[in-house]
């Protein structure tokens, strides 16, 4: 266990973002006297408020993504089949999102502002999809997450609660989880028995990201083009995504969970087999890209926002974290 306290320093999975990202602060200001603005990076996505840094609402931009790719939004709650997922609508980095199991769990959660609820999909696998487009070129995915969700598998002996313990990542989550299964921690499950204790795919709820690279095809890369271009002035980000199967994704079939905007990471950074000297490789040449296409909508006459409006409302965003 202590082991597990100490990965938390020196594995950069577990950093904070701001540490994982010092490095790169020379390439930003490096970028913003290139662009002469310290805000460029919102002209990456010039039709989503901050370009999609912050307070852009999931739910405007879930509206756009089509049929048969759209996760629905719920309405109204008084019909809606549970299980529903239920999340913050300008949240971010998996923070306060629920699977809501039935209707009285709703009054349980807690939130700040506007709730956006939306269809729950059950498909066993979800995917992260970095996606980029050069105007007036051809979107491309520039990399893909392959997302592996925290299981509790049988054997007959451990615990639910010993495995919480065991486990490193649910050991880092304990506190959580702890509370999530308050009144099933005796429960032991048989050697043909598995549970997945967290539905989320984000790595901070204990999910392990692992890179998906190898399961790129044309069918998928034209499938997300297609969804991006219904998206009006997004040009940057992550899609998540879930699917049934590896044969299903690669043909480009998909529900789209949600789509994130310059404050998107290229999640496959965090696979185990990762260095920090490969991470910050990768980070670069995204970064890199997304000034590109910034640099781009900028030389068209795209204004970036008022850098004192910004402060100010990245300082009340801050706030309400």
């Amino acid at each position: 266990m202590f082991l597990y306290r100490l990965k938390k320093y020196y594995k950069f999975e577990y950093w904070p973002f701001y540490i994982l990202y010092l490095p790169f602060t020379p390439l930003y200001l490096y970028f913003s006297l290139k662009n002469r603005s310290l805000l460029y990076f919102t002209a990456a996505n010039p039709g989503i408020h901050y370009g999609g840094l912050f307070d852009y609402s999931k739910s405007a931009i879930n509206q756009k993504v089509p049929f048969p790719f759209q996760l629905k939004e719920i309405q109204s709650l008084a019909t809606a089949e549970f299980p529903i997922i239920a999340k913050p609508d300008q949240g971010e980095r998996g923070k306060n999102v629920h699977v809501v199991q039935k209707k009285e769990d709703l009054d349980k959660i807690q939130f700040q502002g506007k709730i956006f609820y939306q269809e729950y999909d059950d498909s066993p696998l979800e995917f992260g999809v970095f996606y980029s487009k050069i105007p007036k070129k051809r979107g491309e995915i520039i990399s893909i997450t392959a997302k592996r969700f925290l299981t509790f598998y049988g054997d007959g002996k451990t615990s639910l609660e010993q495995f919480i313990y065991k486990d490193e990542k649910a050991f880092l989550s304990r506190h959580r989880l702890l509370q999530k299964y308050k009144n099933q921690l005796n429960l032991i499950l048989q050697p043909d028995e598995k549970l997945v204790i967290e539905e989320v795919g984000n790595h901070n709820r204990g999910t392990t990201f692992l890179d998906g690279n190898n399961y790129f095809s044309k069918a998928l890369e034209k499938n997300i083009d297609f969804v991006a271009q219904q998206i009006p002035g997004f040009y940057y980000g992550r899609f998540d995504v879930k699917t049934s199967s590896v044969k299903a994704f690669k043909k480009g079939v998909f529900k789209v969970i949600e789509i994130n905007g310059v404050n998107s990471e290229p999640t496959h950074i965090y696979d185990p087999s990762y260095s920090i000297s490969q991470a910050f490789r990768e980070i670069y040449k995204h970064l890199k890209l997304q000034e590109n296409i910034a640099h781009s909508h900028l030389k068209d006459g795209f204004k970036t926002p008022n850098f004192w409006t910004f402060v100010r409302d990245l300082y009340f965003h801050l706030l309400r974290k």
